[in-house]
């Protein structure tokens, strides 16, 4: 994962397939997969905000998908990041067991760990400008 372009309300990525794939899926846990007490704080969005961050991810998921291309560009605003963050981090509270991450969302724990914390300081940077 690589930034393109930074602005302090969105950040343009240069990302594989694979991690997007694994954002979408986090998110897809939180809003259909199990239910999140509290979800706008835990997750850093309204439901149905979250919901619209995963629609547009999964749009381009699957045109990204048919292209057969491994590496692609996508832009993602303050608020996406820090939907995927909370749901990443709301993912590893509800599923402890390492098979049930791979399972569930495609990726062991330790992809997961890579993006969470490449994202995680791009959001960082993005409120701090």
């Amino acid at each position: 994962m690589e930034i393109q372009e930074f602005h302090t309300d969105y950040v343009v990525l240069g990302l594989s397939h694979h991690e997007l794939g694994v954002m979408g899926n986090s998110l897809n846990e939180v809003c259909n997969g199990f239910r999140v007490a509290d979800f706008e704080r835990k997750i850093g969005v309204a439901k149905r905000e979250a919901e619209h961050y995963l629609d547009e991810i999964a749009k381009y998921y699957r045109r990204w998908e048919a292209s057969s291309e491994t590496y692609g560009f996508r832009r993602f605003s303050r608020g996406e990041l820090r939907a995927i963050i909370g749901a990443f981090h709301e993912v590893f509270i509800e599923m402890d067991y390492e098979f049930e991450l791979h399972t569930r969302l495609g990726a062991w724990r330790w992809e997961m760990d890579k993006i969470l914390s490449e994202i995680t300081l791009i959001y960082q940077r993005m409120t701090e400008a």
